[in-house]
């Protein structure tokens, strides 16, 4: 039996395949390039623009909600990004870009197909961009989109606020009531000679009652 011993291509063995085949390689090469340059001549060009939005947390509407429901503050921006996405916020801003009842829908498709939202990283920072064929249609639908999701978490606080004092306006109403029966009632024994100390639920009245007060004054103050 022969053994025919297998040797390794080298260096030189690959020079000599390119140098024997390079009119192939290089049409290959001017072919992509032509193609390349005649897509990037005929494609319109689309420009982007960007916006970025700070989260405050001061004073932020879903502070109570994330304490009650253990909600992190991750989630709290992821949240917020996701709405950002949302079709009421792309109506609003289509309403600030001037878009016709007419075509509505096709707007709002296309708004929504150009628009990239994310979440800056480990940051409470999201990033609005939008893409548009000039750069002046890019950065207006931006900023429209910016301004109205600004717009909505502003109303989003203050009818948080307004829910928080009406509810506290309640509990007011109802432990003054049951203050006040409480005195009426004590008054009534006085009257008929008797001697009688605070008992204990009016005594908690009392202190519930300052509590409240003092809470709404707070909140009052913080709004």
């Amino acid at each position: 039996m022969t053994q025919i011993d297998q040797q390794e291509p080298t260096l030189r063995d690959y020079l000599d395949i390119v140098l024997e085949r390079w009119k192939l390689i290089a049409a290959t090469t001017a072919v992509a390039l032509i193609t390349s340059l005649v897509f990037s001549l005929a494609s319109a060009p689309v420009y982007r623009g960007e916006s970025t939005v700070v989260v405050d947390r001061t004073g932020s509407s879903f502070g109570l909600i994330s304490d009650i429901t253990g909600l992190s503050q991750m989630t709290f921006v992821d949240t917020l990004t996701e709405i950002v996405k949302s079709r009421s916020v792309a109506e609003a801003a289509l309403d600030r870009l001037g878009v016709s009842p007419g075509n509505r829908e096709e707007a709002l498709e296309r708004l929504q197909k150009a628009l990239r939202v994310q979440r800056v990283r480990n940051a409470d920072i999201i990033r609005i961009q939008a893409e548009g064929p000039t750069p002046e249609a890019a950065a207006a639908t931006t900023n429209a989109v910016a301004s109205a999701f600004l717009s909505w978490h502003v109303e989003a606080r203050r009818s948080q606020a307004a829910a928080g004092r009406q509810f506290m306006e309640s509990q007011l109403a109802a432990v003054g009531r049951e203050l006040r029966a409480a005195e009426d009632a004590l008054a009534a024994y006085k009257t008929q000679g008797g001697q009688v100390s605070l008992s204990e639920q009016t005594s908690a009245l009392v202190v519930k009652l300052a509590d409240n007060t003092t809470k709404t004054a707070n909140f009052q103050f913080t709004r």
